[in-house]
């Protein structure tokens, strides 16, 4: 698709197909491929190339129903390693500014090549959304506490060396992340890392904030949670 290999499909058969038979077969891959690009544009964001909500969405209920049904299987492994999910929200500092002053063509640029960085930044198993606006978010896939955090940090520093237009200059992002775990709710879990995204921009941005540690931290009170859960 695209030019590039997306799906395979293999036919097994006792005999070699017959020029008839060949044909269908080249008929039904042609439906079949046909369903999957449209599949896939109902999934992706028409700027950015990547993933949208609605994939998000479907990514995440799945992820969920997934580790709900590997989870006593595989507690013993999972405490060993200490690999887990983790859902993280980013967005672009001051962006509305870039719009205003530049212009939205400026503003669609920064957010191509944001997405650019974004793909360079992280593993082929993590999964890269955009949930609007200059939102992105990440469902970073079995990897340890230390670990996300520095990818979370690598990326962080990618955008701040990154010179987007001479106009522009650099401009920088802020994170929050959370771990996903079987029993909370997609609600839940997008809350939490909703929470540490906010401290972040409420508390000089440019920076990447854990849920877990902010809790630890006594720097999320229970009120302020509720709050901000209400603002969204």
């Amino acid at each position: 698709m695209h030019g590039s290999p997306y799906a395979s499909v293999e036919i097994v058969s006792e005999r070699q197909l017959t020029i008839s038979k060949h044909s269908m077969v080249e008929g039904i891959m042609a439906v079949y491929l046909n369903f999957l690009s449209l599949l896939e544009d109902s999934q992706r964001d028409g700027l950015t190339g990547l993933a949208n909500r609605k994939a998000f969405d479907r990514s995440l209920k799945r992820l969920l129903t997934t580790a709900s049904a590997q989870d006593t299987a595989q507690d013993e492994r999972r405490l060993a390693t200490g690999r887990k999910n983790w859902l993280a929200i980013v967005d672009i500092d001051h962006f509305k500014p870039i719009n205003d002053s530049q212009g939205h063509l400026m503003g669609d640029k920064v957010l191509i090549e944001l997405a650019g960085i974004l793909r360079r930044s992280f593993r082929v198993q993590d999964r890269i959304f955009r949930f609007g606006g200059d939102e992105f978010v990440i469902l970073i896939r079995q990897t340890a506490p230390q670990h996300v955090a520095t990818s979370l940090e690598r990326f962080r520093k990618n955008v701040e060396g990154y010179l987007f237009d001479a106009s522009i200059g650099t401009i920088t992002i802020s994170a929050g992340y959370a771990k996903i775990t079987p029993n909370d709710t997609p609600t839940t879990i997008i809350g939490h890392a909703d929470n540490a995204h906010y401290y972040a921009k409420e508390h000089g941005r440019n920076r990447v904030c854990s849920y877990d540690q902010l809790l630890a931290e006594k720097k999320l009170r229970t009120n302020e949670i509720a709050a901000n859960l209400n603002n969204q």
